[in-house]
């Protein structure tokens, strides 16, 4: 599966798969004017391919970082709209710690590694429950 053609090369995020599953990277200094650039950017990762999750990974982001957010809960609504998930790779345990404050894991499940968030997927297919990433 590619993203290619769908998502530009120029957006500066890049896409990476693991089977059905999309994992965005928002890179550092990628600042969005706008969010239905990134809600749109995210949306097309995830209708790429026929995702069946999408994966966003927040690492080079500073810490609370969420200035994407409202793009980020746009994204999520779409996933779900369609049977998804979007999941959130926060490594660093003072912005997780931030995500579970503002009650952020509760819509999207947030993880510390794109590994845990990939393995996540395997245990929602099983029937076993999927914890939010501990706060380290």
């Amino acid at each position: 599966m590619s993203a290619d053609g769908v998502i530009p090369q120029s957006s500066g995020c890049p896409v990476r798969w693991f089977g059905a599953l999309a994992v965005v990277e928002i890179p550092a200094g990628r600042n969005f004017l706008n969010t239905p650039v990134l809600a749109g950017e995210l949306g097309a990762a995830l209708d790429a391919g026929d995702a069946t999750g999408l994966i966003v990974d927040l690492s080079s982001r500073g810490v609370g970082d969420f200035t994407c957010l409202e793009a980020l809960m746009r994204a999520a609504r779409r996933a779900r709209g369609r049977g998804s998930w979007l999941r959130l790779v926060i490594p660093d345990p003072a912005a997780r710690a931030m995500a579970r404050l503002v009650a952020l894991d509760g819509v999207m499940p947030v993880h510390a590694s794109v590994t845990e968030a990939v393995a996540a997927d395997g245990l929602a297919r099983r029937g076993d429950r999927e914890c939010p990433a501990e706060a380290g």
